[in-house]
């Protein structure tokens, strides 16, 4: 159509890709938080809302910004005002490489150029999505999954998330994946990737170095992309089971090829670590974080990507800073996993008190509740109907991520996050939440 005039009249309608991400909001409790982020719980304001969904740690970030400051400081002296390697400072890629060698990649050697940097995991996973995967293929992941993924598969790689429940919440079954790429390949939609996340988010778990070597291996033979997403690796407050610390999937490198009966060369194209300062680090709004992958193409392809996502150069460069003081890094993350024990023992006792089941956690920043018994019915509206009395009963204000959002299999399941608040805070959240479920009726046996 054209106007008289011989202009064309304004179109104000988005394009269907802009349409489709107005139409599909991240979350289902999006809004929720934002009313109860806007009256907090506080001592003043005891009827305030106490929002358990939010995987940020504020524990220890008053431990950090002295520091973190001192650094940024020193940064400004560095020409951040300068274009840079859109892969990430060299000085930041350099020290990150000397982090996970020392701690969660111990034994590995990592090179550098095998890491590169964006604004957030966030970013990184949107990227690694774009670039191994065609328009339409499938993304396994082992349900159930930190919610928001499905959006970062979607919104602007167009993947189709597949859902792989496993025979328990807590582990990894190459059957099931099995099952669920062959049911993909028959539709259409072959599964290009395999999104693990380690420690887990909504568990707070780790896997079994056995389940992750059979799951490698596996992925291997068939040419499946694993990203292998371990924000929380310097979160593990409790001891694993064997002993030791959380060792990455990429230490398994070699004997995951072995058992595959691939080459090491084959195998390295296949895996892609995530880790970011926002979790361990208590950094979230500075939005930086990084894949270390020895796939040389998919870094060069990173490196032309990365332009519309990089962390700013004074951030980076504050972070490689921080990262020169040994000392000062290692007791910070020993103060932190300390902070996020002494949480986790307050939600755990309080769930205990009150009879109420739970997953034993071990690691990052939140656990998984089960609530089935208080459900009227079972089903997921009564699960919603839960959600919504215990958010909007004023005696209560509790806010907790729904088990359909993380795609549990069986209603009634929900995550509750316990490092955002001050203890203060969570003590007086768990209390509400354990009063609001003593006044339902008489739970199922």
């Amino acid at each position: 159509m054209i106007l008289e005039n011989g202009l064309h009249p304004v179109n104000w309608a988005l394009s269907s890709r802009g349409l489709a991400l107005n139409n599909a909001p991240m979350l289902s409790y999006l809004e929720h938080f934002l009313t109860a982020r806007a009256r907090m719980w506080s001592e003043d304001d005891p009827a305030g809302y106490s929002p358990f969904v939010l995987a940020e740690n504020r524990l220890s970030f008053h431990l950090l910004a002295p520091k973190l400051q001192e650094c940024a400081q020193r940064s400004l002296l560095k020409n951040p005002e300068r274009y840079s390697d859109w892969r990430g400072l060299l000085s930041l890629r350099t020290n990150v490489a000397q982090l996970f060698q020392r701690t969660f990649m111990q034994g590995a050697e990592v090179d550098p150029s095998s890491i590169c940097v964006s604004a957030g995991c966030g970013a990184v996973l949107d990227a690694l999505f774009f670039c191994l995967a065609a328009q339409g293929d499938s993304v396994l992941l082992p349900a159930p999954y930190y919610p928001a993924f499905d959006n970062d598969m979607k919104a602007k790689a167009q993947l189709v998330p597949t859902p792989v429940p496993m025979p328990s919440i807590t582990s990894l079954h190459v059957p099931a994946l099995e099952a669920a790429r062959q049911k993909a390949e028959s539709q259409g939609r072959p599964a290009s990737v395999l999104l693990l996340t380690n420690p887990g988010n909504p568990q707070g778990t780790v896997y079994t170095e056995q389940e992750l070597l059979d799951t490698l291996a596996w992925a291997f033979v068939h040419g499946i992309h694993v990203i292998s997403d371990e924000v929380y690796a310097l979160s593990v407050y409790h001891p694993l089971p064997g002993g030791g610390g959380f060792r990455s999937a990429a230490l398994l490198l070699a004997a995951a090829a072995a058992k595959a009966q691939v080459s090491l060369a084959e195998a390295r194209e296949l895996l892609h670590v995530v880790w970011g300062f926002s979790k361990d680090f208590c950094a979230s709004g500075f939005r930086v974080g990084c894949v270390y992958t020895q796939n040389t193409h998919l870094i060069k392809a990173l490196g032309t990507i990365s332009e519309f996502s990089s962390a700013s150069n004074l951030v980076q460069q504050s972070f490689a800073e921080l990262l020169e003081d040994v000392s000062f890094v290692d007791k910070f993350l020993a103060d932190n996993q300390f902070n996020l024990r002494s949480a986790y023992a307050t939600v755990e006792g309080a769930l205990s008190a009150a009879d109420i089941p739970f997953t034993p956690a071990c690691a990052g920043m939140f656990l998984h509740i089960d609530l089935s018994r208080y459900l009227k019915e079972e089903s997921f509206a009564a699960e919603r109907e839960l959600f919504e009395e215990m958010f909007n009963d004023p005696a209560s204000r509790v806010l907790l991520t729904p088990g359909f959002d993380c795609h549990f299999t069986s209603p009634g399941n929900y995550r509750l996050c316990f490092a955002a608040v001050s203890p203060q805070a969570l003590k007086a959240g768990l209390e509400k939440l354990t009063a609001f479920l003593s006044t339902k009726n008489a739970p199922k046996s």
